[in-house]
């Protein structure tokens, strides 16, 4: 799992057995953690983020909503279903990057699971990736709000529903 500031191109990742709203939500909190609550995430069409109404809804003219998209509702984050990987643009380039060069620095490390893999992201790779790839945004301006506490938004919510320890 990747997320990328598109104004700065700070990137963010955790490996993961799959792409899953608990995934999806660790990254995200993670991001959070680091960085504060982005205004809007841009993604695929992955019924993780996405999906299309049943008939139901469509009659009635509501919005479709999975369970992340209401954990990023509750956070006040826009998603925006990105329609071609090239519309994704900035991350899919640095999926690129990682696929050249994060693969071969984790086979020299001797890095065989996904616990070793996140250890090395975050003490060594996504450092030095984001000292070499990230620049200064174009205006001063940050729009991540900051990050709620317990009390704005509970704690389930930036947990992806999930209880310590799990």
């Amino acid at each position: 799992m990747h997320m990328v500031d598109d104004a700065t191109g700070t990137a963010l990742g955790q490996f993961s057995d799959e792409e899953t709203i608990w995934a999806a939500a660790g990254v995200l909190r993670r991001w959070i953690e680091c960085y504060g609550v982005p205004r809007a995430l841009y993604t695929d069409w992955k019924n993780v983020y996405v999906r299309s109404p049943n008939a139901g809804e469509r009659q009635r003219g509501e919005v479709p909503v999975t369970q992340f998209g209401g954990m990023c509702a509750k956070l006040g984050i826009r998603i925006i279903a990105a329609s071609s990987p090239q519309a994704k643009g900035r991350v899919e380039r640095a999926h690129g990057t990682h696929q050249d060069r994060l693969v071969k620095k984790l086979r020299l490390a001797g890095i065989v699971n996904y616990q070793q893999a996140n250890r090395y992201l975050e003490e060594h790779y996504l450092a030095q990736h984001n000292e070499r790839y990230a620049r200064a945004a174009a205006a001063e301006a940050d729009y991540h709000r900051r990050r709620p506490t317990s009390r704005t938004v509970g704690r389930s919510v930036l947990a992806g529903g999930r209880t310590s320890g799990e």
